[in-house]
């Protein structure tokens, strides 16, 4: 087992084959590690080939991947230190974790770790959104409690997360609010009033159109262009909004270029809902590893009073949770959208870690990490005051 370090810009072809498989079988899936996503990215001019690969290697099999940048300042103080969310896995991936093979854990990363400084890189290493009890953070846990390395929680946020069994059972058939409501909805973990407004904006979607609600799924040759149109109609794609806005920034070829890459390979899950042939959602998720994940979407604002984000991601979520055998939906959904979370039965704690090799200098570092902590929140609540 032994440690490579190879920027994404100098991947070969056999590196390639090696960390795709990875992906496909990771122990916890993660797209934004997944090569279809960030090697496509690093293609496209969108600053992701400044990223570097820490690769973990056996014999031709590969058992780590993390993605990471080397960064100056952390929280606003000068320190050098690799970090796992940069400026490109800030600004485009909303999930920042390693891939790692199943029952590697605790080996792989013990060798990451202690190997860094001998590629003359800060054994010093920030590590942003990590799930709470999956196989990457108990590793790195159980390594922090033997001793092994200086690890320390920073900090952590919940998100939401979608598993069949948390939907309820379905009423009949389908999953509906009231019998006749919309299509196959999953109703039984809203709230009643959320259900009802479901059902009222449902219906008034269906008079606005003048026909039915529909569900299809497409392919990217059926979505990309109306998707891009849509988005630079509406709030997501104006210049004074902080969303996407992939026309306005020049984002077109890239966005096409990873939707193309997931759908290569059939792992691209595109919907349409429409009503009398008339878009009123679209979506556009990817299955990685064994894992469904939300990746962008967009509605036409012709339905904004009858909240289409909401009746179309709850119909999403219907759809990728549809068999009792349907594996994990992720909606990629960050902590601040609020109206939005609400929509998504299940939450999962990520934590903030930061991580040494084990040099005097990291684990000096990683002591006085919680008096910094606690010296910030003091000062911050002391100006509030």
């Amino acid at each position: 087992m032994h440690l490579r370090i190879v920027p994404l810009s100098h991947v070969t072809e056999a590196d390639l084959q090696r960390w795709s498989a990875l992906a496909q079988q990771a122990a916890e899936p993660n797209p934004n590690a997944d090569p279809a996503f960030l090697h496509t990215s690093a293609q496209n001019g969108v600053g992701a080939d400044s990223l570097q690969l820490a690769i973990v290697e056996s014999g031709d099999r590969f058992l780590l991947v993390m993605p990471f940048s080397v960064e100056e300042r952390l929280s606003g103080r000068r320190l050098r230190h690799i970090s796992t969310r940069g400026a490109f896995m800030h600004e485009f991936a909303s999930k920042n974790h390693a891939l790692l093979a199943p029952g590697e854990g605790d080996g792989a990363i013990e060798t990451m770790l202690a190997g860094l400084r001998s590629f003359g890189l800060p054994d010093l290493v920030d590590l942003t959104v990590v799930p709470v009890g999956g196989p990457f953070y108990s590793a790195l846990r159980r390594l922090g409690e033997a001793g092994r390395f200086p690890v320390v929680e920073r900090g952590r946020d919940t998100r939401v997360h979608a598993v069949r069994a948390d939907l309820g059972e379905p009423e009949g058939e389908h999953w509906y609010a009231r019998e006749g409501d919309l299509f196959s909805f999953p109703m039984a973990h809203l709230s009643p009033r959320t259900r009802r407004n479901m059902g009222k904006y449902g219906r008034q979607i269906e008079r606005t159109a003048g026909g039915p609600l529909e569900l299809a799924e497409v392919g990217s040759g059926d979505i990309l262009e109306e998707f891009l149109d849509l988005q630079a109609a509406g709030w997501k794609g104006a210049e004074h909004e902080t969303g996407p806005r992939f026309r306005a920034r020049g984002l077109e070829e890239w966005f096409r270029a990873v939707v193309q890459a997931f759908e290569g390979r059939g792992d691209l899950r595109a919907l349409r809902l429409s009503a009398n042939g008339a878009t009123v959602y679209l979506a556009i998720a990817f299955r990685s590893g064994s894992g469904h994940f939300g990746f962008h979407d967009v509605y036409d604002e012709r339905f904004v009073k009858s909240s289409p984000g909401a009746v179309g991601r709850v119909a999403q979520l219907g759809h990728e949770l549809a068999s009792p055998s349907a594996p994990s939906f992720d909606p990629g959904m960050e902590p601040y959208y609020t109206q939005a979370n609400s929509l998504y039965p299940s939450r999962r704690e990520y934590a903030h870690l930061f991580a040494g090799g084990g040099s005097a200098r990291s684990r000096v570092v990683a002591a006085a990490l919680p008096a910094a902590k606690r010296l910030r929140e003091r000062l911050q609540a002391a100006r509030g005051a």
